[in-house]
């Protein structure tokens, strides 16, 4: 790989690691959140829903950080 290149890739490794901590931060407001809903709540459309997003969340973070890892052992 040429220096342009290995240039690019870590500029695409910087970027992806501060969606990563986007992704966490969206997560962990996702989570508090859901942690506020009162117990007799739990059962309902949007706690569901939060359940939903935290999964997605945790998914999404942990594709984006498998994508960190391929480019770290690029450059």
């Amino acid at each position: 790989m040429n220096k342009r290149r290995r240039e690019q890739v870590k500029t695409v490794y910087t970027q992806l690691k501060d969606i990563k901590f986007d992704i966490e931060s969206i997560l962990r407001d996702e989570q508090d959140s859901y942690d506020a809903i009162p117990e007799n709540l739990q059962e309902t459309e949007r706690a569901y829903e939060s359940e939903e997003a935290i999964d997605k969340l945790e998914d999404a973070a942990d594709s984006v950080e498998d994508a960190i890892d391929s480019l770290y052992e690029v450059v």
